[in-house]
């Protein structure tokens, strides 16, 4: 009898345990679930991210682009500011000689 009786306490214990794995087991799952959905999550994440960064590389580029364009147009009308101040110098001069020849001449 005495052994019957621990036989249906280990029986039970053993019943209990494996209840307990059981539960263990289905929270596992669940924790398994959970953390995939986190993890495709992060993952659509990471894509937007890389996305946007795309887009920000290939605005970045245009605006240098656009700033090397802009420097090249400077540059050029830099270099037509001087070539028309030279022209007006050699007018002033040209117009001062003119003027002297023409004094001369009077005088």
């Amino acid at each position: 009898l005495l052994q019957v009786e621990q036989y249906m306490t280990d029986f039970n214990n053993l019943k209990m345990e494996s209840e307990s794995l059981k539960s263990d087991y289905v929270g596992a799952k669940d924790d398994i679930a959970r953390l995939t959905e986190e993890r495709m999550s992060l993952v659509e994440k990471v894509e937007e991210q890389r996305s946007q960064i795309a887009g920000l590389e290939s605005v970045a580029k245009d605006a240098a682009s656009a700033a090397t364009t802009a420097l090249s147009r400077k540059e050029e009308g830099d270099k037509t500011i001087k070539a028309l101040r030279d022209e007006i110098e050699a007018l002033k001069q040209s117009k001062e000689e003119v003027e002297s020849e023409l004094n001369i001449s009077k005088g």
